[in-house]
């Protein structure tokens, strides 16, 4: 097997789950078990520079936390640091051979599925609320604050087919027309989400000539830079009034 092959099956990209509840990209590497003093521990070194992007010892048998997701990805609770963590692999069969070697390190037999985690909340639906209303906005909320790197397929097909964007920016300058601030203040939060799929044919949507003006109004409402005196900040006027090509 070729260097470049072998290393096409060990490329991963890191994420960690943050503050914010949304899976943060920590970089691409590859992927490898290390043993250190009789531990094993999955290490990721950057592609770029060899810097260590993850460093997490295998847990016991008893660990529920270790889940496959679907073909590519492996997510877990890192014991140590108690965050957790999720590695996308760039192929298929690098997430098998390296689930294998997970479960064997671990005791377990790769053919069983994953003991499922604790079920502490309703399932998760597939897509977001559609069509969306006042009674079932806190869903709409909770879904893209759970997104995960798997779904980013699933949900930018959805927004696409569905005319789903144009809904959420109707909806959105229902809010605003209403001064409703606290759900306008969630909204910023779903089209964060929303732009840190970092999906191409999604942000083009979001920037065309039809959108680009809501967008920017949506995001005028992030809670961190509001006050008092100023509880939103004036993209669209700033564009409209000083931006001239």
């Amino acid at each position: 097997m070729s260097d470049e092959k072998k290393n096409s099956k060990t490329r991963v990209k890191v994420y960690e789950l943050n503050e914010d509840g949304e899976w943060a990209d920590q970089g691409t590497g590859n992927i490898k078990f290390v043993n250190h003093d009789g531990q094993s521990v999955v290490v990721v070194h950057s592609e770029v520079d060899q810097s260590i992007l993850l460093e997490s010892v295998v847990n016991s048998t008893d660990d529920e936390s270790y889940q496959r997701q679907g073909d590519t990805i492996v997510s877990w609770t890192d014991f140590a640091t108690k965050k957790d963590v999720a590695i996308s692999f760039a192929e298929g069969s690098g997430c098998q051979i390296f689930w294998v070697q997970l479960c064997k390190i671990r005791g377990l037999d790769s053919n069983e599925p994953a003991p499922p985690p604790p079920v502490v909340e309703a399932v998760r639906p597939d897509t977001p609320p559609y069509p969306l209303t006042i009674e079932n906005f806190p869903q709409l909320v909770s879904f893209f604050s759970k997104i995960m790197p798997y779904m980013k397929n699933e949900i930018t097909t959805f927004i696409s087919k569905n005319g789903y964007l144009k809904h959420l920016l109707d909806f959105f300058l229902q809010l605003e027309a209403t001064g409703d601030i606290e759900r306008l203040r969630q909204m910023f939060f779903v089209f964060r989400a929303l732009v840190s799929l970092n999906d191409s044919s999604l942000i083009d949507q979001l920037m065309n000539d039809s959108n680009y003006l809501s967008v920017f109004g949506v995001f005028e409402y992030d809670p961190d830079l509001a006050s008092q005196q100023f509880p939103k900040q004036n993209y669209r006027e700033f564009w409209e009034k000083s931006v001239k090509f």
